[in-house]
């Protein structure tokens, strides 16, 4: 295996016996100066060579001599406003995303990443830091909360293909040639793996979100949006531009002044009981929940087990009702009132369409198109308008006539 510094290549053997000694020297987590004391060997004079156009800096990447793969740092500084964006990937991979437009996108935006007029980021007691409206500020369903470009992004398959070691070089690497201030809004966020010996991976474990692209699943670090808590009541979602990668976050319903701003660290659409959701944070991000539905008390927690589980066995029974549209209706009906009775709104829509699809087989063409409207309604908060899921739900009503 070699190593490639712009036109230098070392062998592996060199890079690991070097990081070694600069990460024993320096215990996690590594300051930014002394890591690039210890990586004055990374930097050669070909790396401010032109002709590695969009990016900033010249490629730099590790791979087999056999023919495999190589895995990259690919850093542009002036992304976003100069915000930066640094990619590990294959190259393939990378090309593939900026040949769809990722840079290209923001550079030309102008402002904030975020409209970050409505909220505020503090810390409170309990939850730590987190996003909260203004007392003077609300926002509606559907209202854009903020929109945010990618900072850091590790491309799938990244952990797969490459030493823990290497990685853990590239990681960082990656990190400091970002602006001074993207590194340390990054370095600022979270950490919840006390088993990491590198603060990074513990960073990217803790907060990168995950986006599925051609099969491909990528980590992305947006560092704004990392800053909501989990509720297990979320009133926010996000959605992620699957060509630019451009994370928003929408209201899912009405939040007032005051409150906090929280998605859901789970599937939102999966009913977890109380039990197997503290079991999925506690081993995923390290804390108890103490959101209003976690903290209501043992008798409201029954409650709320107990209606979970009745969602759980009406969905079973809907997947048996397949060519009855009666059952189909009646099931559907069911579960949009005990989401409504739990406060969950995510899995509403795909029954408000299934409602309405079983209305038209029932001839109830006024039933299916309010239904239709309600779908509509709920998809273009969670996917934007224009979405097909949205736009499916207008075919069906002007199939209707």
């Amino acid at each position: 295996m070699f190593w490639a510094v712009g036109e230098h290549v070392l062998s592996l053997q060199f890079v690991l016996l070097t990081a070694s000694a600069c990460l024993v020297r320096n215990r996690d987590p590594l300051p930014p100066h002394r890591m690039h004391e210890c990586s004055t060997w990374q930097m050669s004079a070909s790396s401010q060579r032109p002709g590695h156009e969009p990016w900033t800096h010249a490629p730099y990447c590790v791979g087999t001599g056999n023919g495999g793969r190589s895995m990259c740092v690919f850093t542009n500084t002036e992304f976003n406003s100069g915000r930066g964006i640094a990619i590990i990937g294959q190259p393939a991979i990378v090309e593939t995303l900026v040949n769809e437009g990722l840079l290209q996108t923001a550079a030309r935006e102008t402002g904030s990443s975020s409209n970050s007029t409505k909220y505020i980021e503090t810390e409170r007691p309990g939850s730590g830091i987190g996003l909260y409206v203004k007392s003077s500020q609300s926002y509606k369903a559907g209202e854009i909360i903020m929109r945010e470009y990618p900072t850091l992004i590790v491309a799938s398959g990244t952990s797969d293909s490459i030493q823990p070691r290497v990685l853990e070089i590239l990681r960082w690497k990656a990190l400091l040639q970002l602006p001074a201030g993207t590194r340390q809004s990054i370095r600022a966020l979270a950490q919840s793996h006390e088993m990491h010996r590198d603060e990074i991976a513990d960073i990217l474990d803790t907060n990168a979100f995950t986006h599925e692209k051609g099969g491909a699943v990528h980590d992305i670090i947006f560092p704004e949006a990392a800053r909501m808590n989990h509720n297990c009541i979320p009133n926010a979602v996000t959605r992620t531009n699957h060509t630019t990668l451009a994370m928003e976050v929408v209201a899912l319903r009405d939040i007032l002044p005051g409150e906090e701003i929280a998605h859901s660290y789970l599937d939102p659409s999966v009913e977890l009981t109380f039990d197997e959701r503290a079991k999925r944070l506690g081993s995923g991000w390290a804390f108890q929940c103490q959101c209003a539905l976690c903290s209501s008390g043992r008798v409201k927690l029954e409650k709320s087990d107990k209606r979970r589980k009745m969602i759980s066995r009406t969905k079973a029974s809907l997947e048996t009702a397949k060519g009855d549209p009666g059952k189909i209706l009646e099931h559907a009906e069911t579960l949009l009132r005990l989401y409504a009775e739990e406060g969950m709104i995510l899995p509403k829509a795909d029954h408000y369409a299934l409602a309405a699809h079983a209305c038209m087989y029932l001839g109830e063409k006024k039933k299916a198109i309010q239904y239709s409207r309600m779908a509509k309604q709920l998809w273009d908060v969670i996917f934007g308008e224009g979405s097909r899921e949205s736009e499916s739900m207008v075919e069906f009503e002007s199939k209707l006539g």
